[in-house]
């Protein structure tokens, strides 16, 4: 098993939860661990699935919870590495913050359910047919809704997954999760660095520097520690604070443009579709949808 990586995970907007889905030619992320809560569901795909001690053979349908820290992996079969197979991975995931809602759900017995879910996630947790199935058709529906109503769609869903009782936990009695080094010291300057200069006209040789390394061997480790090329992570925190521009509606979104460090608003839009899967109108708009009716 290679060694393991932390994946780091943002919020585009501090929104609470994250989807990702689609197509791709096979699953891409190492043996890895993020702070965060986790929900994948493979719709097509087929591999070899390791959850902290767990090793187990997965197939169209997996569905899997697991919690921030948790070790896991999820391999294709060889085929899918091979050029003109046409294999795809077609998947479905839900990642929230670790302190989701914890007051709420500390504190008043109607989330005893949720609370209990989320603490057997500590072992991961496979949800099995036929409700496997059910759950995952419930979690695609979640992209069609969007701030309040999102989240509390989501929370009916967590409870009903907390009320099924066809599941099993993967990791054993004996696993014991280990305490993972997040960060490095330079690491940590870098990190630092670009939270506080996003907004500016970053140079890779600038932020290599601050690293003591060759900008080549620089974006090696720092893929290696976060998951992402320096320009993607650089990309995610301005489109963030753009996200948080546009509830706020007081600037136009070629203001944004500049404010938040892109230097055309073309970049800008298409960065921003890429990363929210909107436009910098239709976010605002989706997020102006939230309130209560």
């Amino acid at each position: 098993m290679k060694k393991i990586m932390h994946e780091q995970i943002d919020f585009p907007g501090q929104s609470t939860i994250r989807l990702k889905w689609g197509e791709i030619p096979f699953l891409t992320y190492p043996w890895h661990y993020h702070s965060e809560y986790e929900i994948l569901y493979l719709i097509e795909s087929t591999g070899t699935r390791f959850v902290a001690d767990h090793i187990e053979p997965f197939g169209p349908g997996d569905l899997v919870m697991v919690a921030g820290d948790l070790p896991h992996y999820w391999r294709n079969d060889e085929e899918y590495y091979l050029p003109g197979t046409g294999l795809k991975a077609k998947r479905f995931v839900i990642q929230f913050p670790g302190d989701f809602m914890q007051p709420v759900i500390n504190t008043y017995p109607e989330f005893l359910t949720i609370k209990n879910l989320l603490l057997r996630s500590e072992k991961g947790i496979r949800f099995l047919p036929p409700q496997n199935d059910e759950i995952g058709q419930m979690l695609l529906e979640l992209r069609d809704f969007s701030g309040f109503r999102q989240i509390m769609r989501f929370l009916e869903i967590l409870h009903y997954m907390a009320q099924n009782t066809n599941y099993k936990l993967l990791a054993s009695d004996a696993y014991q999760p280990g305490r993972h080094e997040i960060f490095d010291n330079r690491l940590e300057k870098v990190i630092r660095f670009l939270t506080h200069n996003y907004q500016t006209q970053v140079r890779l040789e600038e932020v290599a520097q601050i690293a003591g390394m060759h900008p080549t061997a620089f974006c090696r480790y720092f893929k290696d520690k976060t998951g992402k090329q320096v320009s993607t992570y650089l990309n995610e925190l301005r489109i963030g604070f753009a996200c948080r521009l546009l509830i706020n509606g007081a600037m136009q979104v070629s203001q944004i443009c500049y404010e938040t460090g892109f230097n055309n608003l073309s970049n800008f839009n298409r960065t921003f579709r890429k990363i929210t899967g909107m436009t910098p109108t239709q976010y605002q708009e989706e997020m102006m949808k939230g309130e209560p009716v």
